[in-house]
This record gives structure tokens, sequence and C-alpha cells, in this order.
């Protein structure tokens, strides 16, 4: 009898040992990886529109956690590498996509082929909830994928010798702001959808006093200082021109020519200076006129070219009756002299926005840029951020669904056929040469084509070869 009960018992260990297991009393060892923690500054949002992204993170990643901090400076480069130099700058980065020259080769980690990261999974096991942690190198986004997913303009922008250098969860493109009150009081309708019918528009509109002063314009264009995103309007004009920017860090802007041999440039640049001139009848712009947004905010001018981010500015500092209406174009059903490889008519936009990036010496790498993918490649999570903030998104799939949106359905079909060129290692050189540009052609200190030919030679000194 004593044998039998040992027996029993020696029986019954591994039993109870299973019920122990199968109830949870005892848990297999989970070895965890050590604790990670980045830093992100972002330019543009508050750092709460990531929380709904981070906590979702959280799920699968909980050993990695996420410091986001809001950064403002009129010296943004120079304050990212001040802090990289006293070992106190983010891995992760906001910057403006036509930064990543001036940023690619020295301080920034092109995107691995894969991220080797720790995976936290929880699944229900009989009675019990049971979380293995498994450490598996996942497959970045190919860049044929990032071509395919993203709106066009990203894979042009963001990929450099075959390296994709940063990711974007929003796109923001040029539209025209409108008074709908001055519209109304001259017998217009609806704003121009064409360049030529903005011109014949504009005269209606413009009003000077017997000296010449404008009390009104049309549209705040024809200069550069003084007219906010005069480099992006200007280089959309000559996108939509047919112009051929660059190749191979060479810059085209006074070379490109239609098949009669007309300067595509020049004729952008003249049609743009012509609102500029007293002697035109399109004048409506001079430098003695105010920044563009605050003679517009003010009443001032009937029209505006502006991003989405202005209208947050325009709707909470004036009490103008405001419209908003897509971009011009040449045609009026609103396609543009670039052509598809079939020789269609393209509609062409520009487009301005920024991307996740990190420090190329950051410890942590490969979280940094598994976390980047995902808040940006998944449709769902980027979701999370969009209606946060309102903004227009960056995956096709998206821009598809907000095409529909009353508020922001404009600029999610701009976004689609958005475009913009390579400004080489220094964006605000580019920005810079192309706003002395207009204004020297707007004072007549320089013909067009010589105008073009300077801006051309500056742009030149910090264009690199792109791929």
């Amino acid at each position: 009898m004593k044998r039998f009960i040992i027996l029993i018992s020696i029986l019954l260990v591994p039993i109870s040992v299973l019920v122990l297991f199968i109830t949870g009393v005892i848990k297999p060892k989970v070895v965890a990886p050590k604790r990670v923690t980045l830093t992100m500054w972002t330019t543009t949002d508050d750092p709460a529109v990531f929380t709904p992204i981070l906590k979702k993170f959280q799920t699968i990643r909980p050993y990695i956690s996420i410091s986001i901090e809001k950064v403002t400076s009129d010296d943004y480069a120079s304050m990212l590498k001040d802090a990289w130099a006293r070992g106190k700058g983010p891995d992760i980065f906001e910057l403006p996509a036509s930064w990543l020259g001036q940023f690619a080769n020295d301080f920034i980690s092109p995107m691995p082929k894969t991220t080797n990261v720790y995976t936290y999974t929880t699944k229900k096991v009989l009675f019990r909830s049971e979380t293995t942690i498994a450490k598996t190198a996942i497959p970045s986004v190919t860049v044929s994928k990032l071509q395919s997913d993203f709106a066009y303009v990203v894979g042009d922008d963001v990929v450099r010798n075959g390296n994709i250098y940063g990711l974007p969860l929003s796109i923001d493109t040029l539209v025209l702001y409108y008074n709908k009150d001055i519209l109304r009081s001259n017998n217009i309708a609806e704003p121009p959808r064409t360049w030529s019918q903005l011109a014949a528009m504009a005269p209606r509109l413009s009003i000077a006093d017997e000296q010449g002063k404008l009390l009104q314009s049309a549209i705040a264009i024809g200069r550069g200082s003084n007219v906010l995103h005069s480099p992006d309007i200007i280089s959309l004009l000559m996108l939509q021109d047919g112009v051929n920017m660059n190749s191979d860090g060479k810059v085209l802007i006074d070379e490109s020519k239609a098949d009669d041999e007309t300067n595509l440039g020049v004729n952008a640049l003249t049609y743009y200076a012509s609102f500029a001139s007293p002697s035109k009848a399109v004048y409506s712009w001079n430098a003695d006129q105010p920044k563009s947004l605050d003679a517009f905010m003010r009443g001032k001018t009937a029209m505006y070219i502006g991003y989405n981010y202005d209208r947050d500015i325009i709707t909470t500092q004036s009490s103008i009756n405001l419209g908003i209406a897509p971009m011009l174009h040449l045609q009026d059903d609103g396609k543009d002299a670039m052509f598809t490889a079939a020789g269609n008519p393209m509609q062409v936009n520009y487009g301005d926005y920024h991307v996740y990036t990190v420090f190329q010496r950051s410890a942590h790498s490969q979280e940094a840029w598994n976390f980047i993918q995902y808040m940006t490649k998944q449709a769902d999570v980027a979701s999370l951020y969009l209606a946060a903030t309102r903004k227009v998104g960056a995956l096709n799939s998206i821009l598809a669904k907000q095409a529909n949106d009353p508020e922001i359905g404009t600029q999610a079909q701009q976004a689609i056929s958005a475009r913009s060129w390579y400004h080489g290692t220094g964006a605000t050189t580019a920005a810079q040469a192309l706003s002395d540009m207009l204004d020297s052609v707007a004072d007549g200190k320089a013909s067009p084509l010589g105008a073009l030919t300077l801006a051309r030679k500056q742009i030149e000194l910090t264009t690199i070869t792109k791929k």
C-alpha cells in the first residue's frame, strides 16, 4: 500500500506542475530585452497628436520608450547640429523633404534593409494569457513598394543612390485662397481655374488711386521677397509649363525649350513677373505691398496662393469670408504641359512636406527606423495622426479616402499629382536664389533669361548627383 501511495505521488507531480502551468500559477520564464529610449524632435505638431500611435506601438514593443519634443527655431538646422555636437540631439527628427540633400551625407542613417527588434506577442493558451518575446528581422519598405504605396512625389524626393532617407505622414500642396466678398462685389461668381482666366480677371480686381498706388490687388504674386511661398509658386509654374528643373545635379531652369524653341523657363517667369509690372493690365503687386499673407488677411488682396497650414492662420487671425479652390493650371480640365510616357498631359501640383528620419550616429537606429516605418507605412496607424491633425495623408490608400472629404478633399486630390525638384545640399540657398530672381525681374534689374541663368548658377553650387 505504501509503495502504491508513493507511485501515485510520483505520477501526480508532473500533473500538478502541468495544472499550475495551465492556470498560470507557474509562468514560463521570459527574458525581456534591455529598455531602449528614443528621442524624437518635431517642428510642426504638438507631441500629444502622437499619443495614440505610441500607445499602439507599445503593445508590440513595450521595451521601447519614445520621448517626443516640439522644437521651434529660426535656425533649426544649426539647432540640430549643435545638439548632436553636445550629445543631446534626437534619434528621430523631422525635416523638410527639400532639406534631405543638405543632411543626407553627414547626418542621416539611411533606412536599413531590415530592422532587428523584439516583438511582444500575447495569446490565449487554455485558461491563461501567454506573452512571448522574439527577436525578429523585419523587412523594411523597399524602393518599389515606397513608389507604389506613397504619393509620387515621395519616391522622387526621399530616394538617393537606392537608399531611403525619410518617410512622411502627410503631404501639403499649394491651393488658391480667395476672398468671397471681393469676388462677389465685382460680379465674379467663382475663382479662376487657369492662369489665363486669372490674367483676364485681374484687371477687374486691382484698384489703384490717382497716383498709381495699389489700394486693392487681384492676387499676391509678381515678386519674391514679399510673396510668401514665391519660390514654390514659380517652381510650380515652371513644372506646369514643362520645364525640366534639373537632372544629375545640373539645374535646367534656363535651358528647357518647347518644340518651337521657346524657352519654357522664360515663359513662366515672364508671366509671373507681369503681375508686378505697372505697364501690364494684370498689375497687382509691388515692393510697397506688405507680406502677401498679411495683405490677404486684411482684405487688401482678392487671392492668395498658399498651403493647407496657412488655413489655420487665416481663420484664427482674420474675419474675411474665406474661399478655397484648387490650384491654377494651364488647361480648364486641370491638365498641364507635363506629359506621361504615353504622351498624355498630366496635372501638376506642388508638394511641400516633412519627413521623419534617423540621426547617423544614433545608438538605436534599428529601433528608430522601425518606429518611423510603423507610424508611416501602415494606413491604420498613420490615420491616427491624420485624425488628430486634419492633415492630408501621404499614402495613396489614405488619399483615395480623403479625396471625398469636404474640408481637405481638394488637397488630397492634388497630393496624388504633387511634384517637387531636387534642391541640392542647400535648400535655403535655392529658395533665396529664386526669390532674388523674381525681385530682380520685377525691379527691371535683369531680363527673365538673365535672371534665370544667375539663379541657375547659384543653385548649382549646392546641387549634387541625386541618383
